[in-house]
């Protein structure tokens, strides 16, 4: 019985799986014509970030906006890989996994496709970290991000923890795919809006939308799991308290508060995330 063999057109790689060069293209040769909107193949729209293929623009275009730059193999939480799309669909059902940060799954696909056995080889490879998609601002990830680490935000932060919460949102250093503002003292604040363009922003302009954007979320998401922040927060008056602030910073009523948290969001953003 004849074995298929597949080819990658930019090395020696070969495979009897095609999905498996697929693969390898994406995670080894990603930025080969990464300004194209087709690869290789003309006639067919393929994802830069995953090389999923599609036959018309607009449904390129609509998986590109969603993309997260993993197989369908993957978990999009804890980044796992599994041999069959249904033990992945039973992992999910379970929804008992940690999540991760997809610098995992593209360490993996490294180990995969180049046979990297050395631990240190791994963690000292710049270009790791250099091919993670950073996501768009307004679409981060936050399924990472649980209630128990909101209420610990709550009990300890006092009047900081918008701030606070802004910090593990976009800075948070275990999921660099969310890495979408920084600050150049040349150019100024920039934010990721569009696939790899980076706009320059008014810092003052940017920190106070920012400060009520989040202040929103976290006012509707904890009106929405009352029941489980009463549990967290046994204190009552702490857990009034912060629902009135809460209010108060949503409806901007308190803007001296207001004020304090615009001038230290401006700080952490000048440094980066560090303050």
């Amino acid at each position: 019985m004849s074995i298929n063999k597949f080819f990658c057109a930019f090395c020696n790689y070969t495979s009897n799986r095609n999905y498996d060069v697929k693969r390898h293209q994406n995670t080894v040769h990603k930025n080969v014509n990464s300004n194209n909107e087709k690869n290789i193949n003309d006639s067919i729209y393929r994802c830069k970030k995953c090389s999923k293929e599609y036959k018309t623009k607009k449904s390129y275009i609509a998986h590109e906006e969603k993309c997260i730059g993993i197989d369908i193999l993957t978990c999009p939480k804890c980044m796992y890989h599994f041999s069959s799309s249904g033990n992945k669909l039973k992992h999910i059902k379970r929804n008992n996994c940690k999540a991760k940060s997809i610098i995992y799954s593209i360490t993996n696909n490294n180990i995969t496709n180049n046979n990297i056995t050395n631990n240190n080889n791994i963690t000292n490879n710049n270009n790791i970290t250099n091919n993670i998609i950073i996501n768009n601002y307004g679409k981060e990830r936050l399924d990472y991000i649980s209630i128990d680490d909101i209420s610990k935000i709550f009990r300890i932060s006092e009047d900081t923890y918008i701030n606070n919460f802004i910090k593990l949102k976009h800075y948070n250093k275990d999921f660099p795919e969310n890495h979408n503002i920084k600050y150049n003292k040349n150019k100024g604040c920039l934010v990721k809006i569009e696939d790899e363009k980076w706009i320059i922003k008014n810092i003052n302009d940017f920190s106070k939308s920012l400060l009520l954007d989040n202040t929103k979320y976290l006012h509707e998401y904890f009106t929405n799991n009352k029941e489980e922040f009463n549990k967290l927060i046994q204190d009552i008056k702490l857990y009034n308290l912060i629902y009135m602030k809460l209010n108060y910073l949503d409806l901007n009523i308190n803007s001296s508060t207001f004020k304090i948290l615009e001038k230290q969001l401006i700080n952490i953003i000048k440094n980066n995330g560090i303050l």
